[in-house]
């Protein structure tokens, strides 16, 4: 189905990355932009009907490129009606209101500056408020502070629009993904005993009686092997992120061992189906486009293939400058998006997408995966009994809006307190996940 989007010349080129993102990427119809002189966006349909939105905001002066519009600035509704498949839907940059008359539907709200600015993440752009890793805080965002960081709003705004369509419409394409889970991995310590710190571990286990627990494999190792083992009979070809680059703060291996340690890793799991990507180092972003090409050129010679995929070390980037950092290193693919501290929708979006910097002329683009579930961030959760309650919803959500549950898991994890259940609780969403399939 084709639909014939009219709207103002202002800021035309942020706008047609808007639409193309929600009407081809989202809702996976075809879609034609056409200027005309008034403000506002116009959405005709074959059967002759429309919906019309404002554009209050795409045509201000300043779309927050330049300075990023955060804080009780922005008034943030609840929308109530019968077309809405949730009990209320967020909206923002307008009034929570919708008439539908006949074949004419009028929202309240700058539909498509929502979706900008959650999609392409515009508060955080020059982010004046970081945390001590320089990262876009959690609390800071819009969706988390007003409460609809636990849903995708812009997957819920396509099921809207597909919702009033429904009554016009008699061919509406059906859906264009299916529900599935992405299993992820990093490695950020190929081995427990490693280095100094390692010396230290290994005293520990020899004290605790580990070591004649687990056998004559480094448990780090062991663990990988184990993960990525049990994810390929259960179905999976799991993406692995290998840290090549500085690993942060509190020091770590120098790039000599860690690239000995790293081969050993390799060479071990060289029978199984994973697919690997960089897990760019810690500092990357200060010196990002050659660290980043360093590191995937480190990691192709060692496999002795190319390598497409990235996640950062920390989730530690600067957006927008990311996209264009990953694109000269060679990286085609991200899974970074996600906050370390709660899990949720972070772009409000369930599903992988092309992350564009919205700045005008920019026409460089990244597969994004957003990342919906961090093991570290339910560990730190293993006091309340709710947490696995609360990775249910956000599965279910993701389910609802036929998305990809993106997860992260590190091979390090099980041996921390609260690892190992949420190591179990991870690998049992993919084995019902096929089960269900």
């Amino acid at each position: 189905m084709k639909v014939v989007v009219e709207t103002s010349k202002r800021h035309f080129d942020q706008k047609h990355k808007t639409l193309n993102l929600f009407f081809e990427q989202i809702l996976g119809w075809n879609l034609e932009i056409v200027e005309m002189a008034n403000p506002g966006f116009k959405i005709n349909f074959p059967s002759g009907s429309t919906i019309e939105t404002p554009s209050n905001y795409f045509d201000s002066n300043d779309l927050g490129i330049d300075k990023s519009p955060r804080g009780p600035a922005i008034k943030v509704s609840t929308l109530s009606h019968e077309l809405v498949s949730r009990e209320k839907l967020h909206i923002f940059f307008g009034e929570p209101t919708m008439r539908v008359v006949g074949k004419k539907a009028v929202l309240g709200w700058d539909l498509f500056a929502c979706i900008f600015f959650m999609a392409f993440r515009i508060e955080e752009i020059n982010d004046t408020d970081p945390d001590e890793h320089g990262r876009s805080r959690l609390k800071n965002s819009l969706a988390y502070r007003e409460g609809f960081y636990g849903y995708p709003l812009v997957n819920a705004f396509a099921d809207l629009v597909k919702s009033i369509a429904l009554g016009w419409e008699e061919d509406l394409p059906g859906p264009t993904r299916k529900f599935e889970v992405q299993p992820t991995l990093d490695i950020d310590h190929p081995f427990k005993y490693a280095g100094i710190k390692g010396s230290a571990k290994f005293l520990r286990d020899v004290l605790k009686g580990e070591l004649r627990k687990r056998g004559n494999l480094d448990p780090y190792l062991d663990r990988t092997v184990q993960l990525i083992t049990e994810l390929n009979e259960i179905g999976y070809v799991p993406l692995v992120f290998f840290l090549l680059g500085p690993y942060g703060p509190n020091g770590g291996l120098d790039l000599s061992t860690r690239k000995k340690l790293n081969k050993e890793v390799l060479n071990s799991i060289a029978g199984l189906d994973y697919i690997p990507g960089i897990h760019i180092g810690y500092y990357d972003w200060e010196n990002s486009r050659e660290g980043i090409k360093k590191e995937k050129e480190i990691l192709e010679e060692m496999l002795d293939e190319k390598v497409s995929a990235s996640r950062y070390h920390y989730l530690r980037f600067r957006f927008p400058q990311m996209v264009g950092d990953l694109k000269h290193g060679g990286i085609d693919r991200d899974f970074s998006l996600g906050y370390s501290n709660e899990p949720g929708f972070r772009s409000g979006i369930c599903h992988p997408y092309l992350l564009q910097d919205p700045a005008e002329g920019s026409g460089e683009v990244i597969l994004e995966t957003p990342l919906i579930l961090m093991d570290r961030t339910m560990m730190n959760k293993r006091g309340d009994t709710r947490y696995e309650d609360l990775v249910r919803a956000l599965l279910e959500e993701t389910k609802r809006y036929d998305g990809t549950f993106s997860m992260l898991l590190h091979n390090s994890t099980f041996d921390e307190p609260g690892g190992m259940e949420v190591n179990e609780l991870f690998l049992e969403i993919c084995r019902q996940a096929k089960e269900e399939d």
